[in-house]
């Protein structure tokens, strides 16, 4: 008498329990859906994202050995998945390399810009807000780079409002005439820098 009732007094938590598995199972059919329709457009989005990004990285370095910039997936599971950077080479175009083993230091500092520069013709569509923020983009690179750095922000400024921060005045300042007119650009420099309330800006005259 004791069992059955107990065994009827469980009933009710066993429905609830087929419920919550069919629940999560639920779930993960809906999750693997949307990761495979997610992949499949990743997939159909690298040919064209891989072309624009690798016109930019060739705009700046004048790649002779590695021409192109290979996005694409790597992991298994949905945690472990994320998503790599490769270069390759025409000579060679089945192979995909590890940028830290092939570049300079000068086409990895190119390497690093070239999202900011691909990505800011998306940005307003996606945030309404049309503006580019760059660190210190001359980094390692020679004078030849930063005429090529430049010409590839003259390019961005038609779409974005750049703001670029830079130590290197000194190598910035003798070209930056011939590529932005007195009226197209504002010339900060820091005067003074207060531990509390930071860096003094003033306008260059």
């Amino acid at each position: 008498m004791l069992g059955k009732k107990l065994i009827e007094g469980l009933e009710p938590i066993r429905e609830r329990h087929k419920e919550l598995i069919e629940l999560l199972d639920t779930v993960r059919e809906i999750r693997d859906r949307l990761q495979h329709t997610f992949d499949d457009e990743l997939d159909r989005t690298f040919p064209h994202l891989n072309e624009m990004m690798s016109d930019v990285y060739m705009r700046l370095t004048k790649q002779a050995s590695f021409q192109k910039v290979l996005v694409g997936r790597e992991g298994g599971s949905t945690s472990q998945r994320k998503l790599r950077v490769s270069v390759g080479s025409s000579r060679a175009p089945e192979n995909r390399y590890n940028p830290d083993d092939v570049l300079n230091g000068q086409a990895l500092s190119a390497l690093g810009l070239v999202p900011y520069f691909v990505f800011s013709h998306f940005q307003k569509e996606a945030l309404e807000f049309d503006s580019l923020l760059i660190d210190d983009p001359s980094q390692s690179f020679d004078t030849s780079r930063v005429h090529l750095l430049l010409q590839e922000l003259v390019k961005t400024s038609s779409h974005a409002q750049l703001i670029i921060a830079t130590h290197e005045e000194d190598r910035f300042a003798p070209e930056i005439s011939k590529y932005f007119g007195s009226e197209q650009l504002r010339i900060l420099r820091v005067t003074d820098f207060d531990p509390e309330s930071g860096p003094n800006l003033a306008v260059a005259s």
